[in-house]
């Protein structure tokens, strides 16, 4: 009597829906493969869409101009920035700092622990629009 070998089970991967190399259980974008995570202020809010991006510091609210002092600037927020340093490319690194200047209700918001801030600093022209 001959046994018949048992096959053995196949393993299904489990699904990523964007071919981004991330499981969709992991991926906070699942359907999106330009990202995979969702950044996050440490008010724990996410970060607002189209956010953080570089931004020419000469387009910023005059006394920004004149506080911060790097010809560009990342945007964390609408109206909070920090200075680019090119050798810092990622962006997500500035948020992770914790640190922005800019206007006072956005800072408090978002809970920003480091930098200076004024009443009524508005988002740069080059910046998301609602």
């Amino acid at each position: 009597m001959t046994e018949t070998p048992t096959p053995e089970p196949t393993r299904t991967p489990p699904p990523d829906a964007d071919a981004d190399g991330l499981i969709d259980l992991l991926d906070d974008f699942p359907q999106d493969p330009s990202r995979s995570k969702q950044l996050r202020y440490a008010s724990g809010a996410p970060v607002v869409e189209g956010y953080p991006l570089v931004v020419d510091t000469a387009q910023l609210d005059e006394r920004l101009v004149n506080w911060i002092k790097t010809p560009q600037a990342v945007a964390l927020a609408p109206g909070v920035y920090v200075g680019y340093n090119p050798a810092v490319t990622d962006l997500a690194t500035y948020l992770e700092s914790n640190v922005g200047d800019g206007d006072c209700a956005v800072r408090d918001l978002y809970e920003f622990g480091g930098g200076a801030c004024w009443d009524g600093v508005l988002a740069s022209p080059a910046e998301p629009q609602p």
